[in-house]
C-alpha cells in the first residue's frame, strides 16, 4: 500500500510529506517482513519523495540504502536507484560524480532498448554537463534525449526536455532572435498532441513566458510564469517552483525597475547560493545591485555588487574548466582512435600545446583585465579631480568676481559719496552723520563681498574680526585659534567662507544668543568646530531642501578643500565640525 500510494505520487511528479514519514517510520522500525523487491522499492520512493522536496542530501542517502539492500538482486531498481544518485549529485552541485554513475548506466540501458529510460538518463547526463560549463558535450546530450523521448512517444518528457533546453540556450547563447524561433516551432509542435498533461501545460507556460519576456510584453509574461507555477504549487514542488519565482522577479523588475518583494529576492539568493545554485544566485544578486542604485542605496549597492563579481569569477573560473573538460574529452576520444606508441608522442606534444595556449590565454586576459581594471581605476580618480577642480574653479571664480565687485564699490560709490560729504560741509543742509553711514554701509557689503581683510592681516586675526563684528550686532561670539598658516591663501578664504556662512546661520535662523569657533592643529590636519545654543534643525531634511543655499556652499566649500564634515543638531544647539589635511 506505502509503495503503490508513493510510485503514484512519484511518477506524477508530486510530493507528498505525509507519505514519506510514514514509510520512513515502517523501514525504521524493522518489521519481521519479507525482504523483497517491493520493500527495497519503499527505500527507492523515500529516495525520490526527498528529492522532489529538494531534500538532496538526504535523497542521496536513501538512494544508497535502495542500493545497499537490493545488492544487485534487480537489475532495474539498480540502475534505477543509481540514476536517482546521479541526479541528486546533479542538484548538489557534484557534476563530475553524476556523470560517472551517469556514463556507466547509459551503457545498459541501451542494450535493453529502454527509449523513455536512456532519454531520461541522457537528459540528466545533459544537465551533469552543464553545470561543468562543458556545454558542446551538453548540446550533444540534449538532442540525443529529444530522440529517445520521441521515440518512447514520452511527450511529456520531451516537452520537459525541450522547455529547459530553450531556456539554457538563452541563458548562454543570449540569443533572442535564435530562442524566439525555437519556441515559437516548439509551441507549434505542441498544438499536434491532443490530450496534454497539467505537467505539459506548465513547461509551455514557462517557454511561452520567456518568449513574451524576450519581447519586452512583461505583463503576458508575468500571466503566463504564473499559471506555470500553479502546478508547482498544488504538486508542493518547492525547488521548480523556485526557478520560476526568480524568473517572475526578473520580468517584473525589467517592467517596474523596482523589486516586488525584496526580502523574498534575497532569500532566493542565499537559498540558491546554498545549494551551490551559483548562476542563479548570481542573476538574483544582480537585480538587488540594479535595485539598490534605483533606491540610491550606495551602501547595499556595493555589497551586492561585490557578491555577483565574486560569483562571476566563480562562474568564468567554471567556464574555464568546462572548456578544458571538453578539451580533455574530445582528446580522450581521439586518443582511443590511434596507436599506443603514436599516443605517447602525441599526449605529449597536444597537451604541451594546450598548456602553453592555455596558460598565453590566461596571460593575455590577465593581463587585458589589469590593464582595464587600472585604466578605469584611473579615469574614476582622473574624474574626481576634474570634478574637485571643476567646483574649486567654480568657487574661486564666484570670489574674484567677489572682488571685482567689492572694488567697485569701494573706489567709485565711495568716491562719491565722500565729494558729497565735503559739498555738505561746505553748506548744504544735509547731515554728514547720514552720508558716514552710508559710506559705513557700502564698506560693509564690500567687506562681506570679499574679505580684504583676510589678505591684510591673516587668518586669525581675520576670524577674531568677524566674531567682533557678530558680537557688536547682537550674536556674543568667541574663538579660539592655534594656526600656523598651514593652508594655502585659496583654501584660507575657502575655510573663512565657511565659518562667515555657519555664524551667518546661527544669527539668521538659529534663534542663539551665543556662539564659539575652535581651530586648532592636531595631527597633520586643521579641526574646526563652529557651534551654537540655538534651537537647531532636521539636518536630513536641509540638506534635501534645494532653497537651503547656505547649507549646501559650506558643504562644497568643505569639498573644495578635501575636508571631511559633520554636522550634528539638536534643540539644544549645533555643532559642525571640519577635519582639513594639511
Amino acid at each position: 500500500m506505502l509503495y503503490k500510494y508513493g510510485a503514484l505520487v512519484s511518477n506524477m511528479y508530486l510530493h507528498d510529506s505525509v507519505s514519506v514519514t510514514y514509510t520512513q517510520k515502517f523501514l525504521d522500525h524493522n518489521f519481521s517482513v519479507k525482504k523483497d523487491t517491493t520493500f527495497v522499492l519503499l527505500y527507492y520512493v523515500c529516495a525520490n519523495q526527498l528529492s522532489y522536496a529538494n531534500k538532496q542530501k538526504e535523497a542521496i542517502q536513501w538512494a544508497k540504502k535502495t542500493l545497499y539492500h537490493n545488492a544487485l538482486q534487480n537489475k532495474k531498481i539498480d540502475i534505477r536507484a543509481k540514476n536517482l544518485l546521479g541526479v541528486c549529485y546533479n542538484y548538489t552541485n557534484e557534476p563530475k560524480k553524476a556523470i560517472e554513475i551517469f556514463a556507466k548506466i547509459i551503457t545498459i540501458a541501451e542494450q535493453e532498448n529502454d527509449y523513455k529510460f536512456l532519454g531520461s538518463l541522457n537528459n540528466n547526463m545533459a544537465y551533469a554537463y552543464d553545470m561543468l560549463c562543458a556545454y558542446n558535450e551538453s548540446e550533444k546530450m540534449y538532442k540525443k534525449a529529444a530522440y529517445n523521448f520521441l521515440k518512447a512517444k514520452d511527450t511529456t518528457s520531451y516537452f520537459s526536455l525541450q522547455t529547459t533546453f530553450a531556456t539554457n540556450n538563452f541563458g548562454q547563447k543570449k540569443d533572442t532572435l535564435q530562442t524566439v524561433r525555437f519556441i515559437d516551432s516548439l509551441l507549434k509542435e505542441f498544438q499536434n498532441y491532443s490530450q496534454p498533461g497539467e505537467l505539459d501545460h506548465s513547461n509551455i507556460y514557462g517557454v511561452k513566458s520567456l518568449r513574451h519576456f524576450l519581447l519586452k510584453q512583461h505583463d503576458s509574461a508575468l500571466y503566463y510564469i504564473d499559471k506555470s507555477s500553479n502546478y508547482y504549487r498544488k504538486s508542493n514542488n518547492s525547488f521548480y517552483l523556485m526557478f520560476n519565482d526568480m524568473f517572475a522577479d526578473q520580468i517584473y523588475f525589467d517592467k517596474h525597475k523596482k523589486l516586488k518583494n525584496k526580502q523574498k529576492t534575497i532569500a532566493m539568493a542565499e537559498e540558491f547560493l546554498a545549494n551551490e545554485s551559483k548562476f542563479e544566485s548570481q542573476e538574483l544578486y544582480h537585480l538587488l545591485y540594479e535595485n539598490a542604485k534605483i533606491e540610491n542605496n550606495t551602501t547595499e549597492a556595493l555589497y551586492y555588487r561585490d557578491k555577483e563579481i565574486e560569483l562571476k569569477d566563480a562562474t568564468l573560473i567554471q567556464n574555464q574548466k568546462g572548456q578544458l573538460f571538453e578539451i580533455d574529452k574530445k582528446y580522450q576520444a581521439e586518443k582511443k582512435e590511434k596507436l599506443l606508441s603514436q599516443q605517447q608522442a602525441l599526449i605529449y606534444k597536444n597537451k604541451t600545446l594546450i598548456i602553453g595556449l592555455l596558460f598565453a590565454l590566461s596571460i593575455v586576459l590577465l593581463g587585458t583585465f589589469l590593464f582595464y581594471t587600472r585604466k578605469r581605476k584611473q579615469e574614476i580618480q582622473a574624474e574626481a579631480i576634474r570634478q574637485e577642480q571643476f567646483t574649486f574653479q567654480l568657487l574661486q571664480n564666484t570670489e574674484e568676481e567677489r572682488s571685482r565687485i567689492a572694488s567697485e564699490l569701494h573706489d567709485s560709490v565711495n568716491h562719491d559719496l565722500l565729494n558729497i560729504k565735503n559739498s555738505l560741509i561746505n553748506g548744504k543742509s544735509i547731515e554728514v552723520s547720514d552720508v558716514a553711514s552710508v559710506i559705513e554701509e557700502v564698506r560693509n557689503i564690500s567687506r562681506n563681498l570679499h574679505p580684504a581683510v583676510l589678505e591684510n592681516i591673516g587668518l586669525e586675526a581675520s576670524i577674531e574680526n568677524l566674531c567682533e563684528r557678530l558680537t557688536e550686532i547682537g550674536l556674543f561670539t568667541t574663538c579660539e585659534i592655534e594656526y600656523n598658516e598651514e593652508l594655502s591663501k585659496a583654501k584660507e578664504l575657502q575655510l573663512y567662507r565657511i565659518i562667515q556662512e555657519a555664524l551667518n546661520n546661527t544669527l539668521k535662523h538659529g534663534k542663539a544668543n551665543a556662539a564659539k569657533v575652535i581651530l586648532t592643529t592636531q595631527n597633520n590636519s586643521l579641526h574646526l568646530e563652529v557651534k551654537d545654543n540655538g534651537n537647531g534643525f532636521d539636518v536630513s531634511q536641509q540638506l534635501n531642501n534645494p532653497k537651503s543655499f547656505g547649507l549646501q556652499s559650506i558643504l562644497q566649500r568643505a569639498k573644495t578643500i578635501a575636508a571631511k564634515i559633520n554636522i550634528d543638531s539638536t534643540n539644544k544647539g549645533t555643532v559642525i565640525l571640519l577635519k582639513i589635511p594639511v
